[in-house]
């Protein structure tokens, strides 16, 4: 599972990368934690704890919050 996931995911990095700009990509691999413990409850029957419930909201929130910032400076620098 780790391999196949791995390769999925650097596979899916590369194609993303050829289309969009690798600053605008990146950001994205902060979700890795949230993917993995969503892939380990939905296959594996993993428990998820509120620990682990509230790790991933913060984790997400995160990305968000980097990509949100991220927009925020390009339309900063189209406007000027």
């Amino acid at each position: 599972a780790g391999v196949v996931s791995s390769v999925l995911a650097t596979t899916l990095l590369f194609w993303l990368v050829q289309r969009r700009e690798a600053g605008r990509v990146t950001p994205y691999l902060l979700a890795t934690p949230v993917v993995s413990m969503a892939i380990g409850w939905g296959l594996m029957g993993d428990v998820l704890t509120p620990q682990i419930l509230t790790g991933s909201a913060i984790a997400m929130g995160g990305v968000v919050l980097v990509a949100l910032a991220e927009r925020g400076l390009r339309a900063g620098a189209a406007k000027a």
